[in-house]
C-alpha cells in the first residue's frame, strides 16, 4: 500500500494461490504467474492447462534458465520459450539490461498517458521497457489465439541470444558457437481468440522484472498489460487533451522586434526612469 504504483492502489484485489491441493478458485478475473522458482508438478501443471483450456485470461511471466518450467504450460498455446539470455554489451549498461520497444500494438492496450497520447495525435509511439535478463519467445505452426508482438528488440550486430548460463560480472559476453541471432526478438507477446462466449486474453514475457518493486515505476508501459487483460476497467485513466493555445503564430521579423524591445528598450526606460526619479529626490 506505500507503493503509489501498487495494484491495490489501482483497485485491483489480489490473493496468493496454492495449485498444489487446491482448484484454481471460479470467477476469478486474471491469473498471474511470475517467475516460478520450481516445477510444477502433474496436478498443478493440469490444473493451469485447464484454466487456459477453458478460457481464463492470464499473465505468464518467464526467466532465463527457467524456460522448463513454463513451457509445458504454454505449449498448448502454440508459443514457446527460446532458450537462451538475450544480450547487448554496451559501455553504458550491463550487458543483459535492455530497453525493448513498446509496438503499436502494444500501445493500443491501454489508455496509459503515452500511448493515449500517441493515438489521439497521431504520435510514434516512443515508450520503452526496461528488462533485466531477458528471453524470446517463438510461435509454432498453428494456433486458435490471434497472437501480436507487444514488446521487441530489433536485430543488430551487436545483440543476440546467448546460449548456457550468463556471467555479468567479468568480461562482455562475445558472439560463440551456439549462440543465435535473429531478424526480431520478441520478448512479450499478446494472446486473443473467443471462447465460451468471451475474448480471452493472454499475455507472455521472457522476463519478470518488469514488474519489480524497482524496475515497475520507472517502465512507460505501468499498468497497460493488467488494463488490457482486464478489458480496461481498470485502472481508471484521466487523461485529458492538450491545451489548445499551445502554439506561437509569430514570424522571424515580429520575434527579433520583441527581441529588441526586452533587451534594450525595456532596460533604457528603466534605467532613464530610475535616473529621472533618483534626480528629482536629491533636488528635494
Amino acid at each position: 500500500k506505500g507503493n503509489r504504483a501498487a495494484g491495490i492502489n489501482a483497485g485491483f484485489d489480489t490473493d496468493t494461490i496454492s495449485m498444489l491441493n487446491n482448484e484454481i478458485p471460479a470467477g476469478i478475473n486474471l491469473l498471474v504467474i511470475a517467475d516460478p522458482k520450481s516445477e510444477y508438478s502433474e496436478a498443478e501443471q493440469e490444473r493451469i492447462t485447464r484454466f487456459l483450456q477453458e478460457g481464463g485470461n492470464a499473465m505468464l511471466l518467464a526467466e532465463p534458465g527457467k524456460q522448463h518450467i513454463l513451457n509445458p504450460l504454454i505449449k498448448s498455446l502454440s508459443i514457446y520459450l527460446e532458450q537462451g539470455t538475450v544480450v547487448t554489451p554496451n559501455a553504458h549498461e550491463m550487458p543483459h539490461i535492455l530497453s525493448s520497444k513498446v509496438t503499436s500494438r502494444g500501445a493500443a492496450m491501454s489508455d496509459e498517458w503515452a500511448f493515449w497520447h500517441s493515438r489521439k495525435y497521431k504520435t510514434s509511439v516512443e515508450e520503452r521497457v526496461k528488462l533485466v535478463g531477458a528471453t524470446t519467445l517463438a510461435t509454432m505452426d498453428s494456433t486458435s489465439f490471434r497472437i501480436d508482438t507487444i514488446l521487441m528488440e530489433r536485430s543488430g550486430e551487436n545483440i543476440w541470444l546467448k546460449n548456457g548460463k550468463l556471467v555479468v560480472d567479468s568480461a562482455a559476453p562475445v558472439f560463440a558457437a551456439g549462440d543465435l541471432r535473429k531478424d526480431l526478438y520478441v520478448m512479450a507477446i499478446s494472446l486473443s481468440r473467443n471462447i465460451n462466449g468471451k475474448e480471452q486474453r493472454i499475455i507472455v514475457a521472457g522476463d519478470a522484472d518488469l514488474f519489480s518493486n524497482e524496475r515497475f515505476s520507472s517502465n512507460g508501459s505501468g499498468f497497460s498489460f493488467y488494463s488490457w487483460l482486464l478489458y480496461n476497467q481498470y485502472p481508471l485513466y484521466p487523461n485529458r487533451p492538450d491545451d489548445g493555445d499551445n502554439k506561437f503564430t509569430i514570424k522571424n521579423d515580429s520575434a527579433k522586434m520583441i527581441q529588441y524591445i526586452l533587451l534594450y528598450t525595456v532596460p533604457v526606460l528603466l534605467l532613464l526612469t530610475s535616473i529621472i526619479l533618483l534626480v528629482r529626490r536629491k533636488r528635494k
